[in-house]
């Protein structure tokens, strides 16, 4: 017998969420419980934006049940995936008719994410200014009020945003970061770099 926590057929939120692709924009259906999607239009794979573990996060058989330990994965970035995870979900209902704009958001994000264990930054200022670089003015102010971030952290996030969109510099790790993601994700059909 499968475990409850993972069994799709137990579940009670829908446990399909649709995406962007990151590289082309076309819309692509994953469970919660898959790590990568891969777009049926471009082959573009991509780790699963909205990925939730369940019960596997915290139990002490996740690793005979999912295969992998969870915990072990997420030590040492605590709560940032799911930071993540939330404001990707809020992005994707505020954006649902502008789908370039969400898919912009992606791919930076995508690209921070991937070049970010390259560079001593904050992984919740990088990746919440990657996802927040796409949403100008006041939504992205709303979006960034609403998350659980120390008025510090907020604070950096903003300076970050505003900057980019200023096309100012800031002599930061995490700016840097954000900066050339952005810059990669403004140009379509570029694969991250490692």
């Amino acid at each position: 017998m499968k475990c409850p926590g993972q069994d799709r057929g137990f579940w009670r939120e829908n446990p399909v969420i649709e995406v962007p692709c990151p590289a082309c924009g076309w819309s692509v259906e994953l469970f919660r419980d898959e790590s990568n999607g891969r777009c049926a239009r471009c082959g573009h794979r991509f780790p699963n934006p909205g990925a939730d573990l369940g019960c596997a996060r915290w139990c002490p058989m996740a690793r005979e049940c999912v295969g992998f330990d969870p915990q072990r994965a997420a030590r040492g970035r605590p709560g940032e995936g799911a930071l993540a995870a939330r404001l990707i979900l809020r992005l994707q209902d505020e954006y649902a008719a502008d789908r370039e704009r969400l898919a912009r958001a992606l791919r930076t994000f995508q690209y921070a994410k991937a070049t970010m264990l390259q560079e001593q930054a904050d992984p919740r200022v990088v990746l919440v200014a990657a996802l927040l670089a796409a949403a100008e003015g006041p939504c992205g102010e709303a979006l960034l009020a609403e998350l659980d971030l120390e008025p510090q952290c907020r604070g950096r996030v903003a300076a970050i945003v505003q900057a980019i969109h200023a096309k100012n510099d800031l002599d930061s790790a995490e700016f840097r970061l954000v900066r050339a993601a952005w810059d990669q994700a403004c140009t379509p059909n570029l694969e991250p770099r490692d």
